[in-house]
């Protein structure tokens, strides 16, 4: 989807870039669940963030929304780096990026969730570890079973800092359990450190897994 309208005004600017990550917003079905608050997204109340002048091009609209998302003007930085994307689809990983992480902290995780997979497919490293920033965020509020697919298809024990390398092995140790392999779910969820957030949900992943095997004793 790739408009090549010419903004004239601030206004004009805002009702398109709206429009735009809206209708992705709407369509974008994951796993079946339709990633929605596209109201808020679209009408939030930072407005009042005045732009000296109109970007012109992607780069220009990508520049613009990090120095918005570090402003924590994360709706309208998200609306940015969707522009930057349909200016130039090149820019397409990066501001997937930015998108994740601005609807991540705008509170929005369902539909964070939706341009995570799609930076992860994306397959640009650089992309893929700064949306990675967010996993724990993201499984913690939308659960493992919607992205687990996609990390383990996409990503690597690297690519990840010590804290959301938790959330992956969580993600990883479900997928082996899931699969019917209790062992190999041991291995995954051993390695969570038990300071981890996600531990406790560990635990009951790997009690599961201990049963499977027959020790119930360890599983208690």
């Amino acid at each position: 989807m790739v408009f090549e309208h010419q903004f004239r005004s601030r206004n004009r600017l805002e009702t398109l870039i709206s429009a735009s990550i809206m209708r992705v917003v709407r369509m974008g079905w994951v796993g079946g669940i339709l990633l929605v608050n596209v109201w808020n997204l679209a009408f939030a109340g930072d407005s009042g963030v005045s732009v000296a002048r109109e970007p012109v091009s992607g780069v220009e609209y990508l520049k613009e929304a990090s120095q918005l998302y570090e402003k924590g003007q994360y709706f309208k930085a998200a609306r940015y780096a969707f522009a930057a994307y349909e200016k130039d689809s090149a820019l397409k990983p990066g501001a997937y990026a930015w998108v994740t992480l601005s609807l991540a902290h705008a509170g929005l995780p369902q539909s964070a969730s939706y341009f995570f997979i799609r930076t992860l497919q994306s397959g640009d490293p650089t992309s893929i570890r700064s949306v990675l920033t967010q996993t724990h965020n993201l499984i913690f509020r939308v659960g493992a079973d919607l992205l687990r697919k996609y990390l383990i298809q996409h990503t690597h024990y690297e690519d990840y800092d010590a804290f959301n390398r938790g959330s992956y092995l969580y993600a990883l140790g479900k997928d082996a359990l899931v699969s019917g392999d209790p062992k190999r779910a041991l291995g995954y969820l051993n390695g969570i450190q038990s300071s981890n957030p996600i531990w406790p949900f560990a635990l009951q992943i790997r009690g599961t897994a201990l049963a499977l095997l027959n020790q119930g004793d360890e599983a208690i």
